[in-house]
């Protein structure tokens, strides 16, 4: 983490906290080499130097993200031989974009579908080729649900899933959501 001392050379506090978004950005692939040379040119280092630099950024964001350390204990792990100045901002830079971290890191994790809005308009149906559905009462229900996410590198989309649903078929879709309402209850303390 010894790479992290040419941070002492950035122009702003902006700087550094762009920095740590892209090397918390590219986390999961290799930084772009523009990035590496923007952030070489800005830093007025090679180019060496500013990929060893994202290396141990993102080492550290990982630490801090994904083992809860404290503040203090995040002080820590940056060497000794680094300015207490930079030490101090970069550990006030991670912490600061900390709960931006959280949040992109758990909403592109691969996951199952996760339902976002319901909405339901119930109709009834007027016209039909069979007598005995005809002023039969149903429900159409749309369900918003985030999409699967397969890949770290990708936002996860919502899809509309539309269905239309009887009174009987409600009803046994409302028993067995008791159900499971009844089973999540005795589960939980």
């Amino acid at each position: 983490m010894e790479s992290l001392a040419i941070l002492a050379a950035s122009p702003s506090k902006e700087a550094v906290s762009r920095f740590f978004r892209q090397g918390f950005m590219y986390r999961t692939t290799a930084v772009p080499a523009l990035a590496i040379e923007e952030t070489a040119a800005i830093l007025e280092c090679s180019t060496q130097h500013a990929a060893q630099a994202y290396a141990s950024a993102q080492e550290l964001i990982a630490a801090v993200l994904y083992t809860e350390v404290a503040p203090e204990e995040a002080l820590s792990l940056l060497p000794e031989s680094l300015d207490p100045n930079v030490s101090k901002l970069i550990v006030k830079t991670i912490y600061k974009l900390l709960p931006d971290f959280r949040q992109s890191a758990i909403s592109t994790q691969p996951s199952l579908p996760k339902l976002e809005a319901v909405d339901w308009q119930v109709n009834i149906k007027t016209g039909s080729d069979k007598l005995h559905s005809m002023a039969v009462p149903t429900v159409l229900v749309n369900l918003q649900v985030q999409e699967e996410v397969t890949s770290t590198e990708q936002m996860p989309g919502v899809r509309d899933v539309k269905f239309e649903l009887s009174k009987q078929s409600l009803q046994t879709l409302l028993d067995g959501l008791g159900k499971v309402r009844k089973q999540l209850d005795a589960v939980a303390v």
